[in-house]
């Protein structure tokens, strides 16, 4: 008779969902930073001539971004036999940009 040394928490893995919340909520950030400072810099170009267009597109992406971050966090959670811990921050830090966008269009 073998006796098993392993604990099944080292033979988990973590959850595709989670990791892909936790990585949405660092590029989403960045993304929407990057974003506004380019506008900023091009404010003066922008009023002179027609707007661009994929401007517009690109700030609708980033903010739903992390709106699909928290439900990929969240099947991350409910996942059986997965590590939690990226969904759990990806989660939480998602939440987090979706209150701080909402709070930002509704003041």
């Amino acid at each position: 008779m073998e006796i098993q040394t392993t604990s099944s928490a080292s033979t988990l893995k973590h959850s595709r969902a989670g990791i892909a919340s936790f990585v949405i909520s660092w590029v989403a950030p960045v993304g929407i930073v990057s974003l506004f400072s380019t506008a900023m810099n091009n404010l003066g170009s922008i009023a002179v001539n027609k707007p661009n267009p994929l401007f517009g597109i690109v700030i609708s992406a980033l903010f739903l971004l992390p709106l699909g971050g928290v439900i990929l966090g969240v099947i991350g959670i409910l996942q059986k036999n997965t590590k939690k811990s990226f969904a759990w921050w990806g989660t939480i830090v998602n939440s987090f940009i979706v209150l701080i966008i909402l709070w930002l269009l509704f003041t």
